[in-house]
């Protein structure tokens, strides 16, 4: 069925490999940290109650590591979604989850298109779609599931005034 505009939403896979990667290098930064810490201080005071430290140490800082993964997980993923909608003359950027706030960009002007996406995002089919204007500025589609097919059905929106929406 034809429709005269395309909703797209951040992909979720997009915001928990980020999230997991910045936790994953901070969890091996700590074990290193502990690591050193737990073979000096025994060589400074050797005592038995050092290694009882150094234990409720690592596991107090592992259960913060949890649950600042946990957090950041479900704050990126439910409350900082993003969602843009492309009509065939104008983008809208839209924020949040329980109040919005869009910004409205004219197509008028538009002269490329680009996609940008890492090796993860190859993998995990995400990536950054790029909109750029006469004059220089540009329009950043963070995240977003499928960029190349999303390209795609943004030239056919603005060429024909409707795309098909039976594969989304």
């Amino acid at each position: 069925m034809p429709t005269d505009k395309i909703v797209i939403k951040q992909s979720s896979k997009a915001l928990l490999v980020e999230t997991g990667t910045l936790y994953f290098l901070l969890a091996v930064f700590l074990l290193l940290a502990l690591i050193i810490f737990s073979l000096i201080v025994p060589l400074i005071t050797p005592i038995v109650s050092v290694y009882v430290i150094i234990f409720i140490l690592f596991l107090i800082i592992s259960l913060a590591i949890l649950m600042a993964l946990m957090i950041a997980i479900f704050s990126k993923k439910f409350w900082n979604m993003r969602e843009y909608i492309v009509t065939p003359q104008n983008i809208m950027d839209c924020e949040g989850l329980f109040g919005s706030n869009c910004i409205s960009y004219e197509l008028k002007g538009m002269t490329s298109m680009e996609v940008h996406q890492t090796p993860l995002g190859k993998k995990f089919n995400y990536g950054n779609l790029i909109i750029k204007f006469m004059g220089g500025s540009a329009f950043l589609m963070k995240n977003v599931p499928a960029p190349e097919l999303l390209l795609h059905k943004i030239r056919r929106l603005i060429s024909s005034g409707s795309v098909e929406t039976e594969d989304d």
